[in-house]
């Protein structure tokens, strides 16, 4: 919920590339809630 709602935007940035990169590399699925339009912009699918 919200991975990224605590944080600078610099850190934020970096967790979404680290979880954008995991679903990549390792084929994994990434369930995020978020209320932030920045960050949904990332996902695949909303």
């Amino acid at each position: 919920d919200e991975p990224t709602g605590n944080l600078d935007s610099r850190s934020g940035r970096e967790v979404l590339a680290l979880l954008a990169e995991a679903s990549r590399t390792r084929g994994q699925s990434i369930a995020m809630v978020t209320h932030d339009p920045v960050a949904a912009s990332h996902a695949d699918r909303v």
